[in-house]
């Protein structure tokens, strides 16, 4: 499928949906820019699953939101 917004595909944990592309991205490891932002509607029930990628790094940031809490895990750094 083509990379842009609003493609969609089935998972083992559910249903991904490509939210955003060019999105820019701060972490501590940096300042990334034309990352994908995806959106995972989890099968389990848990809240949805926020995941950024950047070009040629890979996974940067993830987060979840829940009623209560959120919970995030971010890229703290990288060797090229």
């Amino acid at each position: 499928n083509p990379i842009q917004a609003g493609a969609t595909w089935q998972g083992k944990d559910g249903r991904y949906r490509i939210a955003a592309v060019n999105e820019a991205v701060q972490v501590p490891a940096g300042s990334f820019s034309g990352c994908l932002r995806v959106e995972l509607q989890r099968e389990d029930g848990l809240a949805p699953l926020i995941l950024w990628y950047a070009p040629r790094v890979g996974l940067v940031k993830w987060q979840q939101t829940c009623p209560k809490a959120e919970d995030h895990c971010q890229l703290v750094s990288y060797k090229k």
